[in-house]
């Protein structure tokens, strides 16, 4: 692929955490809660973590309002507090002074030593049981059942193969994320852990984590790690670069060099390139989200998977990002797939940088567990971090089939929590792989034949105990108009085979859909 300008399409989720302009408003009641539930969680030691195929139910997700109120948790209070006048609207590194933010320095940036990762427990306990919750999770539900746990799972599909490995409850578009708390309490009480998009939805995982034991990063954390401000700050101190990024669109040029992107979404959703029409809209406040504004970069979407434990970051994978692949019915900046990158092609520049992010990532915002990360590849060798998704990607399950690896049972071992069953055998090809997210044009109502149909290509293009289809929709469900139907995997020994055979797979797919079609 040419190198272009792909703009930070974080492909895996791409919402930053809370950041405030100037004389806007905040509840101090939720500075208290996120205080009370950071402690809470340190003597507790709760944690937590993320995936995800991003929003494609028929009525769309829903909004948390009025944060932990909505939740039930008590009436917010009354209390205001006022951003200081000389907040500034630009983040762009070197932007160690930025570093303060309402919640507070970086870990050890005042000289202090690093905050212990928040998963590292002083005994491990052990479990036969987890939850998993999110917007779509399958993916992760499958790691935990080959690590031999009992799989509990609450999400917006309840898709057939995770009903195969799962007790799994769907949470109608309109009632998430809120929804999903009351679903899970319907469950035994085993630890849990989350999956994209809900590092969008802090209140949310500060209740539940109040209710079970959380597996991951808690909410405090993925506050701090998603704040540009603070993650700005770190990176370039670290001598990693971030991209030139503005909290409101005043003095933001119209020209096509810089992205609009809300502050709560994931999979590239929404994202848009800032033009003199969209300013427009925006100042009649035609469109109002909660947003950033962040000049493109030149290059290459990437990502990398890490799990961070008590001794630090372990570079688990990296890959290359599919991003507004028309053909297969995506919008300009929708995540489409991922390309297994093994480590060992890396060269030693790109491998230096993601060891360094990795780094600032356990000692300077103490995340634990399985966290991925977002970045742009330059031409002259640098990686541009994006973002921090503070949780499980979707690109992990690459790596997975390619090693063989139970990252799951990593994940919960580095939060102490240990898998109280044998797993099963790690199964992997040694090939690289490579998946695709196949969305749909019109609206697509999923009849017997379809899923008849369907599991015919899942027997023909299975690989081992690796299926060749995954996500796939429930008999009489119906996909909405360019919401995503399935995920389709392939693997060969090079990048071009894999990416040819997962093109060809997609259009078989795509095939036997408009067979079915034209025989209705």
């Amino acid at each position: 692929m040419p190198l272009g300008l792909m703009g930070q399409c974080v492909g895996e989720g791409h919402a930053h955490g809370a950041i405030l302009a100037p004389n806007q408003q905040i509840d101090v009641g939720n500075l208290v809660a996120v205080a009370a539930e950071r402690l809470a969680n340190e003597h507790r030691h709760h944690n937590l973590l993320v995936r995800g195929k991003g929003f494609s139910h028929s009525k769309g997700p829903g909004t948390l309002k009025g944060g932990l109120a909505a939740l039930g948790v008590g009436p917010p209070p009354s209390g205001r507090l006022h951003l200081p006048e000389n907040r500034e609207n630009t983040i762009y590194p070197p932007a160690s002074k930025r570093r303060q933010s309402h919640l507070g320095p970086v870990g050890n940036s005042s000289g202090n030593p690093p905050m212990p990762a928040s998963g590292a427990l002083s005994q491990t306990t052990t479990t036969t049981e987890l939850l998993v919750v999110g917007a779509s999770v399958r993916a992760w539900a499958g790691s935990a059942h080959r690590a031999g746990l009992n799989v509990h799972a609450v999400d917006l599909f309840a898709d057939r193969d995770l009903s195969a490995v799962a007790q799994a409850i769907p949470v109608d578009g309109a009632d998430y994320p809120a929804g999903l708390v009351a679903a899970a309490a319907r469950l035994p009480a085993a630890p849990w852990c989350y999956t994209g998009a809900l590092e969008n939805h802090p209140d949310l995982l500060a209740v539940m984590a109040s209710q079970r034991r959380l597996a991951g990063n808690p909410a405090a954390a993925v506050r701090r790690v998603r704040d540009p401000h603070l993650l700005a700050g770190a990176l370039a101190d670290a001598g990693i670069s971030f991209p030139e990024t503005h909290t409101t669109p005043q003095g933001v040029l119209t020209d096509g060099s810089h992205l609009h992107k809300p502050l709560a979404s994931a999979a590239g959703r929404a994202i848009v390139i800032w033009t003199a029409a969209r300013a427009r809209r925006w100042q009649t406040r035609q469109d109002n989200r909660r947003s950033v504004w962040q000049r493109r970069v030149a290059g290459r979407a990437v990502s990398a998977a890490f799990v961070i434990g008590a001794d630090g970051a372990g570079l688990v994978g990296t890959s290359k990002q599919l991003i507004g692949r028309r053909r297969w019915h995506a919008r300009p900046y929708a995540y489409c797939g991922s390309i297994d990158v093994p480590l060992k092609s890396l060269p030693e520049g790109i491998h230096r940088q993601w060891m360094q992010i990795g780094r600032v990532l356990a000692a300077d915002f103490a995340l634990c567990g399985a966290v991925g990360v977002d970045a742009i590849a330059t031409a002259d060798g640098r990686l541009v971090v994006v973002e921090v998704n503070p949780r499980p990607t979707a690109s992990m399950e690459l790596f997975e089939r390619s090693t063989g690896r139970l990252l799951a049972a990593e994940h919960l071992a580095a939060c102490g929590i240990a898998c109280g069953r044998p797993p099963a055998t790690g199964s992997h090809s040694g090939d690289l792989w490579v998946k695709g997210v196949l969305r749909v044009g019109p609206a697509l109502q999923i009849t017997a034949e379809i899923t008849e149909r369907l599991d015919e290509l899942v027997a023909r293009w299975s690989s081992g105990s690796w299926p060749g289809l995954a996500d796939l929709p429930r008999t009489g469900s119906t996909v909405p108009a360019g919401g995503a139907l399935l995920t389709v995997f392939a693997t060969a020994g090079s990048p071009a085979a894999a990416l040819k055979l997962l093109g060809e797979r997609i259009g078989g797919v795509e095939h036997l859909l408009r067979r079915g079609s034209a025989e209705r």
